[in-house]
């Protein structure tokens, strides 16, 4: 075991010191996916130790490295912003070292990301996202097959043996909800139609993925990430149809679009019937994606309903109100700094133990009014000026959208490294083409200047 580890940490600290971009892939890929472990006994994760690796072999490289880009880019609002929630946390005594740990780890990703666009000007992320894609929808299939049942089981868990934690009864505990893994794959799926859509996919044969990724929302039953790409898909079409008024590729956007709905269904017909998966199981996956939804639309529709169909969407609306007149009940200081992170559920504040499921709640309960705005603001400055400066609609905003819509059902994403992954990655996109316009407007500024008279 000790010589496995020693050839694994040279091969690793070679790949590191040659191909640098590989391991930014890995540490992308392991974030987005959110894969970690430890191993042999060592005292930090793999995940964490690959981003220190990383960031320290950027540290070194002093000729590639421009921290004064760093330091005086927009960007500096999310490492301002982990200090900020780590003070809220501290104030009101909830901090553990696990979330220093984390906040660290997420400076790490913030700094990688911008780094290595700005400086390699590579799609490094975008190749993280559609492995991760993968990955998700491995797990998805392999849980289906294996266990017929959710929580979902992990594939890299099982080829490593890593036994699963156990709740009182015996039962594997859920650690990740299943729908994050429809918001991974329906993240890639939106990433590849926008390429596809703006012509700058790499390679046709991506397109053969998107059938993949759609099967993967269905098998993950997500409602989150199912309206996401249906708000996110029906946007990049019609905008897409809108400038450049060419009909047929509309036409034929919305074949292939049917075609993926209508080959996901098959397939998930096929799989259940193939795996002779479990009866209970089946009903699950029917409830949340076609009883649930029908029966919250009618309720709110006036209609009759069933009202024993109604289960975790009309519990979220029941307890987004609840959380919002919770934090109405906080004193004015705590309204505008919030009460921390995990303050909501510490305090059990929805008499549940569970958080508020809904991320700018939880933005606005945890680290107040100042930290919502702040962030709110900062992220619509980052697309905003993305959008002016990109001449088609950017994959990273795409991607960065699709979380939105999708973490308004969801806790604390936004606060995450998978989503400073983007908005770092945004930053530097921004810069680059600041700088690159600037580079341009001089060069012309001089070549004028020559071509004046003595």
């Amino acid at each position: 075991m000790v010589l496995l580890l020693l050839i694994v940490a040279i091969f690793g600290g070679w790949v590191l010191y040659k191909y640098p971009e590989v391991v930014v892939v890995l540490f992308f890929t392991l974030t987005i996916a959110d894969m970690n472990f430890t191993f042999g006994g060592f005292p930090i994760n793999v995940r964490a130790l690959i981003g220190l690796a990383i960031f320290a072999r950027t540290l070194v490289s002093m000729k590639d490295f421009k921290g004064a880009a760093f330091l005086h880019s927009s960007v500096m609002f999310i490492p301002v912003f982990i200090i900020y929630s780590l003070l809220t946390t501290e104030f009101n005594d909830i901090m553990t070292f696990e979330y220093i740990k984390t906040n660290a780890l997420s400076f790490i990703t913030t700094f990688v990301a911008y780094h290595y666009y700005f400086n390699r000007r590579t799609d490094l992320l975008k190749i993280a996202i559609i492995l991760s894609g993968l990955i998700c929808f491995a797990d998805l299939v392999f849980t289906y097959i294996d266990v017929g049942e959710f929580p979902v089981e992990r594939v890299y868990q099982a080829m490593l043996g890593i036994e699963a934690e156990l709740d009182e009864t015996g039962r594997r505990m859920e650690t990740i909800n299943h729908g994050f893994y429809g918001c991974i794959t329906g993240m890639a799926f939106v990433i590849i139609l926008n390429d596809y859509l703006n012509k700058d996919l790499w390679n046709r044969f991506l397109l053969a993925l998107l059938p993949i990724y759609g099967l993967g929302i269905v098998l993950s039953t997500s409602r989150s990430a199912i309206l996401s790409i249906i708000v996110m898909a029906a946007f990049l079409i019609i905008r897409n149809s809108i400038k450049e008024r060419n009909t047929g590729k509309l036409i034929r956007t919305v074949v292939i679009g049917a075609g993926i709905v209508i080959g996901v269904l098959a397939t998930f017909a096929w799989l259940s019937s193939v795996f002779d998966l479990k009866t209970e199981f089946l009903d699950y996956v029917t409830l949340r994606l076609v009883d649930e939804p029908i029966a919250v639309m009618r309720k709110h529709l006036g209609l009759n309903y069933n009202a024993g169909s109604l289960e975790a969407l009309d519990w979220r609306e029941e307890a987004s109100n609840d959380a919002f007149g919770a934090y109405l009940s906080l004193t004015f200081v705590e309204q505008l700094f919030g009460i921390g992170y995990w303050g909501f559920v510490i305090r059990d504040l929805g008499h549940t133990n569970l958080p508020p499921h809904n991320g700018p709640l939880t933005i606005l309960i945890e680290f107040g009014l100042v930290g919502l705005v702040a962030y709110v603001i900062f992220s619509w400055s980052l697309i905003r000026n993305n959008l002016r400066l990109n001449d088609k609609f950017p994959s990273m905003v795409v991607a960065l959208l699709f979380l939105y819509i999708y973490c308004f059902g969801q806790n604390h994403q936004l606060v995450e490294s998978i989503t400073y992954v983007f908005l770092a990655t945004i930053a530097a996109e921004n810069d680059f083409l600041r700088k690159k316009v600037s580079s341009i407007m001089l060069t012309m500024r001089e070549r004028i200047a020559q071509l004046k008279p003595q």
